[in-house]
């Protein structure tokens, strides 16, 4: 029944272009394809994959295979050999590390903190620029003078990386180094030796300051003991006129070598001061402090008179 119905398809294809015999044998060649293509049995998927896998296999092996649409030989994954890494150095305290630099290329090397300073053996042979963390270096000259230096990093915690740096050729020289601190910082044992040695020093200057702070005021209890034995202060004074009112002198003592008289309102005018001695009166030398209201006077006599015009003050030595 199916097989009639085709037939009288081909037939009107054929009566209906009959006058273009070409175009209706044609439809004819179509009509057969597709008449075969579902006269074949089994899976039409499966038909599918295996003309797919010949046809790819058909292809040239330039194309690879089929759903490859892109060539990826310019990946850069595929380009490893053109990537070089950086050298990496697990720093560890109390250890000189070798890096290498030529004059063309230099060395970049980056530190895991900021730096404090850094200080390079021969500046005048190897020029090097560091900023925040980073360090750059290179050899400026062939001379045998400048074929190693050395590098100091000294970092913010304190800690010093130290290196000998040499020249080489190009192709030798490592580009990039980075330091890594991984392990501990520092060596316990130094950091504790240097955490110890500022306490030991900070103890012994406490010690020292501790002493001559006691020595210093035992000296001056001394002397301040030393010079109370020798004050005398066994005065008495009297006054006549009325220049000097009531209580113009406050008090009187003496140390030995000079005499000091106190008074109780500043001075008013210039006075004159006279010692007696044997019943003979003498002009004395003085100063006057006016913070502290005080005479001194020069010598020690069994009496002084403090003289202004007519009016005066006697002051007498008691015989201690």
């Amino acid at each position: 029944m199916k097989n009639k119905k085709i037939l009288i398809l081909v037939l009107s294809l054929i009566t209906r272009y009959k006058k273009n015999l070409t175009l209706a044998l044609s439809f004819v060649g179509v009509v057969s394809v597709t008449i075969l293509a579902f006269a074949q049995t089994g899976d039409t998927s499966k038909s599918s994959t295996q003309s797919s896998s010949s046809s790819s296999s058909q292809l040239p092996a330039s194309f690879g295979t089929v759903g490859s649409t892109f060539d990826n030989s310019n990946d850069d994954s595929a380009a490893d050999s053109d990537v070089q890494q950086c050298k990496i150095i697990n720093w560890v305290g109390n250890r000189v590390y070798t890096i290498k630099g030529s004059m063309n290329m230099g060395t970049h090397i980056v530190f895991p903190e900021a730096s404090i300073d850094v200080v390079v053996g021969n500046k005048s042979l190897w020029t090097e620029e560091h900023e925040a963390n980073h360090v750059f270096i290179k050899p400026n000259t062939n001379k045998s003078d400048g074929e190693q230096t050395t590098l100091t990093y000294i970092g913010e915690s304190n800690a010093s990386y130290e290196f000998i740096i040499k020249r080489v050729s190009d192709s030798e020289n490592v580009p990039c180094v980075v330091i890594t601190r991984n392990g501990k910082m520092l060596n316990y044992t130094a950091w504790n030796n240097y955490k110890n040695k500022d306490k030991e020093v900070i103890k012994y200057l406490a010690t020292q300051f501790g002493q001559q702070k006691k020595q210093i005021i035992s000296q001056q209890q001394n002397a301040l003991d030393k010079y109370r034995g020798s004050i005398y202060t066994g005065y008495k004074w009297n006054s006549s006129g009325s220049w000097f009112g009531n209580n113009f002198v406050s008090d009187v003592y003496d140390d030995g070598r000079w005499t000091y008289v106190r008074v109780s309102n500043d001075n008013k005018g210039v006075m004159s001061i006279y010692g007696v001695l044997n019943s003979k009166k003498t002009i004395l030398e003085f100063s006057y402090d006016e913070s502290t209201k005080l005479y001194r006077i020069s010598g020690i006599y069994p009496q002084i008179i403090l003289a202004y015009g007519k009016d005066s003050v006697t002051i007498t030595r008691q015989s201690a």
